[in-house]
């Protein structure tokens, strides 16, 4: 009942309850955070669950090579984007409310084609891997995850449209649910039909399974698109979209590198073993994350309305609530990862229970950033993209300087100190500018909440 009560005051707070529109404005947030939270939980889930089944399959080693090559393709799509996908998400949403259909027709025309151009570049010198090292398991690996690039380049490009069409949910629904659902059911079927599975078989299976969710998802996007588009000509700004797009790109680059450095730094210097080990560790920690993200995607409207509106106070109750709420739901869920760590672990295999110091270092981090809240929201929602540049860029040096030294000195249990280290360092250089910049007090202890 506490939580409850806690959820409904802080909605109440982030639809502004009592002001003009307040009833169906707090209906709409309610309406878009349950949909939204009901489908990261269901993906989580499903996510998890293919998680254990690969790597019950394909052992540490494998599964450290599988997740190896994951980090790589995810951390290539930030270069192949080139902010796109923010771009995107802002302007469809502009467009779309100014029935500017020349424009929006054209933006996403040219950030597609723009996309594939890239992307499929990357994923041919990828490919090329496989002509060096033919007898090479990684290389084999790279190749065969190679066409993932455009695909998910393309995915995200189409999310952003259709988040900017406020269909949040849609938006991510193949991705969230059907593609860990489809890959789940494959891997069940190599399982009962005893198919042996290697690391380039389970990527060959992750690649089918993205490639019929993106092909859902563009049929989504198609049925969602305004009928006008149809009668328009499109109608491009080229130069001043990639000039919007290239700070943004910034920041996610740095955001993407920041994320898996740890991973790839460890892929260097350690066995594919340790790997698969660590990468376990990480997926759940990360199960920390899904609350922030959760409340973030009810956050970022209202932040950038509030400031606009210059309601400052009532954004400093926002921060407040949101935080104390986060801090409700992920300490005691932080306790019960740790004290549980090892029959956790110990679901994806017996050897995956050496990483429960390492889990125990992540979520020490996940927890820092999940109680100080939506501090770098709060920056990008209000115009200071460059202080995220900047403390997301101290973040990945110190990560950069750390990491590797930590590696070698430490193994496992180094790459999750600087994790963790860098982690509770951005969100407390960025948490310092909030309080600079928009004068709002983050993290629980901030006031204001009740007044």
């Amino acid at each position: 009942m506490l939580l409850q009560e806690k959820l409904r005051s802080t909605f109440d707070v982030l639809s502004g309850a009592g002001g003009p529109l307040a009833g169906s404005l707090r209906a709409f947030i309610l309406r878009g955070a349950a949909g939204n939270l009901l489908l990261k939980l269901t993906g989580t889930a499903l996510a998890l669950a293919g998680s254990i089944l690969l790597a019950r399959l394909l052992a540490a080693e494998g599964y450290g090579l599988y997740a190896y090559t994951l980090a790589w393709i995810n951390l290539l799509c930030i270069p192949a984007e080139l902010g796109m996908n923010k771009l995107v998400l802002r302007q469809v949403a502009v467009y779309h409310s100014g029935r500017d259909w020349g424009r929006l027709r054209g933006l996403l025309r040219w950030s597609n084609a723009l996309a594939l151009g890239l992307s499929a570049t990357l994923a041919l010198i990828l490919a090329s891997a496989a002509l060096w090292r033919p007898e090479a398991v990684w290389a084999r690996c790279l190749a065969v995850a190679a066409p993932l690039l455009p695909l998910l380049t393309l995915t995200a490009l189409r999310q952003a449209a259709l988040q900017g069409l406020h269909h949040v949910v849609l938006a991510q629904a193949p991705e969230f649910v059907m593609r860990p659902a489809l890959l789940l059911g494959l891997l069940t079927l190599a399982l009962l039909a005893a198919v042996p599975l290697a690391a380039p078989g389970a990527l060959a299976l992750n690649l089918l399974a993205a490639m019929l969710a993106f092909a859902q998802g563009w049929w989504l996007l198609r049925r969602r698109l305004p009928p006008e588009l149809a009668a328009t000509a499109p109608h491009y700004q080229a130069r001043e979209w990639l000039r919007s797009a290239l700070p943004l790109a910034a920041l996610a680059g740095l955001q993407a590198l920041g994320a898996r450095l740890d991973l790839l730094l460890l892929g260097l210097l350690r066995p594919p073993g340790e790997v698969g080990i660590y990468a376990v560790a990480l997926r759940c920690a990360e199960l920390l994350g899904f609350c922030l993200s959760a409340v973030n995607a009810v956050m970022a409207p209202t932040i950038a309305r509030l400031y606009a509106e210059k309601r400052l106070p009532r954004l400093q109750q926002v921060v407040t609530k949101t935080s104390r709420l986060l801090c409700a739901i992920c300490l005691p869920l932080g306790i019960l990862l740790v004290l549980l760590s090892e029959p956790l672990l110990g679901l994806f295999g017996p050897e995956f229970r050496q990483g429960r110091v390492v889990l125990a270092l992540l979520v020490a981090g996940q927890v820092v950033n999940t109680v100080l809240g939506s501090v770098g929201l709060l920056l990008t929602m209000t115009g200071h993209e460059r202080d995220a540049v900047k403390g997301m860029a101290l973040s990945v040096l110190l990560n950069v300087l750390l990491c590797p030294l930590l590696i070698l000195i430490l193994g496992l249990q180094g790459a999750a100190l600087a994790n963790t280290l860098s982690l509770i360092l951005w969100n407390l250089i960025y948490a310092v500018w909030v309080r600079r910049r928009l004068g709002i007090r983050p993290g629980p202890l901030g006031g204001g909440a009740d007044g």
